[in-house]
């Protein structure tokens, strides 16, 4: 039997949640949670949700997954300010200034520009973003 290495790309959700988490001027901002989904969500928080859309992977060196950032508020002028805010701080984590969760962020562009768009099961504010990233493995 022969081993050999695998190179296993990181999770790039939880990279740009402790990305976003980390950031004084977003923790300033006021925000109830970051995270992958809406569970405990309702209509008076603040919210940003990150998700991975797909995209294209070629294994091991590097992919570039389509990441949307949903952020909801009471007011639309909060989810627009948490919105901006987020995309601020990913535009100048660029290029490979960000190591975490098993990846490195080489490259970010924004895909769909921040829209509004209200959420209809809740009723609130919600402003979304898309952006293609660059990522490689973070391989010590």
């Amino acid at each position: 039997m022969t081993d050999f290495n695998v190179t296993v790309m990181g999770s790039i959700t939880d990279a740009i949640i402790a990305l976003l988490k980390a950031d004084t001027n977003l923790q300033a901002l006021g925000y109830d949670n970051i995270g992958r989904d809406l569970i405990g969500y309702d209509r008076s928080k603040k919210w940003i949700v990150v998700t991975r859309q797909g995209g294209t992977y070629a294994w091991p060196k590097h992919a570039h997954p389509r990441v949307d950032i949903n952020c909801y508020a009471p007011y639309g002028g909060d989810a627009e300010d948490l919105m901006e805010m987020c995309v601020a701080i990913i535009l100048r984590k660029q290029p490979a200034s960000y190591r975490g969760h098993g990846i490195i962020l080489c490259a970010a562009k924004i895909e769909t520009a921040p829209f509004e768009s209200s959420d209809k099961l809740s009723g609130s504010c919600r402003y979304v973003v898309a952006f293609r990233l660059t990522v490689r493995p973070d391989i010590p």
